[in-house]
């Protein structure tokens, strides 16, 4: 609980700070480590990205082989003034834990997520 009023006020006070520079905050929580970032506002794209975790914790981003502790970042490289939808999918045998590290990539980036997992939607999924 005291985690979570400290990223409230944090993100209060930074939100008053930017408000006028076109600048946001975006939190996390780990459940062990918590903290805030000052990000831009960057514009919403209709392009979606997706990305796949195999069963042996291999990731693609679009069918392309990535390390899938950088995921979120070559994504964010690719599109750093845009925010294009992340439409991920894991094979069913992964832990919580395998897909929580790609998760955490993604959102650490202030990528906007959702889960989608459809027979030929998803390159480098089987």
């Amino acid at each position: 609980m005291a985690t979570s009023l400290r990223l409230t006020v944090i993100a209060l006070v930074l939100s008053m700070c930017l408000a006028c520079h076109k600048q946001t905050v975006a939190c996390y929580s780990t459940g062990v480590d918590a903290g805030c970032s000052v990000v831009p506002v960057r514009k919403r794209s209709d392009l979606i990205v997706h990305v796949y975790m195999d069963e042996r914790r291999t990731c693609t981003v679009d069918g392309q082989l990535v390390a899938c502790s950088d995921v979120g970042k070559k994504i964010r490289a690719a599109h750093p003034s845009d925010d294009p939808t992340v439409s991920f999918c894991a094979a069913r045998a992964l832990s919580y834990e395998a897909i929580g590290l790609v998760l955490g990539t993604i959102s650490r980036e202030v990528l906007p997520m959702q889960f989608g997992c459809s027979a030929g939607a998803v390159p480098g999924a089987t």
